[in-house]
């Protein structure tokens, strides 16, 4: 999408508004009201839509509500996916955190979860990340 327009908010209605529309409006902000400037001259947006189908569905009546820790420490009880012990859905247990994979029906592809042990670990997981991008190499 090539555009001039006149102002910072334009811009901002006019790539969140073709960003809703090319992800069937699961991605309603990519930009925050105020995140550009009269003088921003470029940007560069990325929004990636995927509708892929695991290759292992998950049982409905397997999901149960159960805490979920905030990064303000606050706990809301929101529902979980579960599967029996002996699924593939893990990829590694690491120290301090575990990967989960979920592999896509008919492909090489996978998501990946990095979840980390602590409650409150995932901010030292995203500096471990940060600080060194081939740690797990």
């Amino acid at each position: 999408m090539q555009e001039t327009l006149t102002s910072a908010d334009q811009v901002i209605d006019e790539v969140n508004s073709w960003v809703k529309n090319e992800t069937k409006g699961l991605i309603k902000n990519l930009l925050p009201p105020g995140s550009l400037y009269g003088d921003t001259a470029l940007l560069f947006a990325n929004a990636l839509y995927c509708k892929g189908q695991c290759d292992q569905k998950f049982d409905k009546t397997r999901t149960r509500n159960m805490n979920f820790h905030l990064l303000d420490e606050e706990i809301a009880q929101v529902p979980f996916m579960t599967s029996k012990r002996d699924s593939r859905q893990l990829y590694g247990l690491f120290g301090g955190y575990k990967i989960l994979s979920i592999p896509y029906q008919g492909s090489n592809f996978s998501m990946y979860f990095f979840l980390p042990n602590e409650t409150d670990g995932l901010p030292k997981l995203v500096k471990k990340l940060k600080s060194n991008p081939g740690f797990m190499h």
